[in-house]
């Protein structure tokens, strides 16, 4: 694995609490690996993503499965403030980039009471101010939020689960050709057949092209036959890669 030196900017900020004492702050990507409760290869992102939770891995699902998100990376990126005491420093759960172009910061908690702690509350606070100078988005993700839809999370394990599933380049264009024809969107059976071979695989394969971002099928309802399964628009001239999506020189 290569690493490089993160990129830092650094500059004043307005005058907030005696919590932070000394206005001054950096922020860098990291892209860096903790000590961590699971370890896996994303499939989206092409690096080894780590986290430290259940809620994480359950957040990492939804990231490496729904074509909506283009890249990310856990704990991808750092914050520190110069305190009075020392050097305050956040690192967030995880940054991702959709593909609407937007960058977005989560930081994930079993439940919505862990937000509540008043200097927890002021780290977020200045934490959300910061990231918005550089048009990045912050939101507070849940235990709640990801459990919300029980047929969503079955999806999206069991989508998680058929990443890795191979196919092949014939394959790939039978169902590209098949949804070109059919006007960008085909029956899920009609896209199975396409692809030929054993039924039951060429499930599999749906799911895997979807965690690869070639196709997409909504994740909130029972998977059908003749559920539609529709082309994932290309990222026109936008990177793929998240790290030269932030300039933060």
């Amino acid at each position: 694995t290569t690493t490089s030196e993160p990129a830092v900017i650094r500059g004043s900020t307005p005058h907030w609490d005696a919590f932070f004492a000394v206005p001054a702050a950096s922020i860098a990507l990291t892209f860096n690996r903790k000590a961590a409760t699971f370890s896996e290869f994303s499939m989206k992102s092409r690096r080894t993503q780590t986290g430290e939770s259940g809620w994480e891995r359950m957040n990492y699902k939804e990231k490496e499965v729904d074509p909506h998100w283009v890249d990310f990376q856990l704990h991808g990126i750092k914050l520190q403030w110069r305190t009075d005491t020392g050097i305050k420093t956040y690192t967030p759960d995880v940054i991702a980039a959709n593909e609407h172009g937007d960058v977005v910061v989560e930081e994930v908690k079993a439940s919505p009471t862990y937000f509540h702690d008043p200097e927890y509350a002021l780290l977020l606070e200045r934490a959300e101010a910061e990231l918005a100078k550089l048009n990045i988005q912050f939101r507070k993700v849940t235990g709640d939020d990801l459990e919300a839809s029980p047929r969503r999370r079955y999806n999206i394990a069991a989508a998680f689960a058929d990443r890795f599933t191979a196919y092949s380049e014939k394959q790939t264009e039978a169902v590209q050709r098949l949804l070109c024809v059919e006007g960008g969107a085909a029956a899920r059976g009609r896209v199975e057949v396409a692809m030929g071979g054993n039924p039951m695989v060429a499930r599999k394969i749906v799911n895997a092209m979807m965690c690869a971002r070639l196709v997409r099928y909504d994740l909130n309802s029972a998977p059908a036959r003749d559920d539609l399964v529709s082309a994932v628009p290309p990222l026109s001239a936008r990177p793929r890669d998240i790290r030269t999506r932030l300039d933060l020189r």
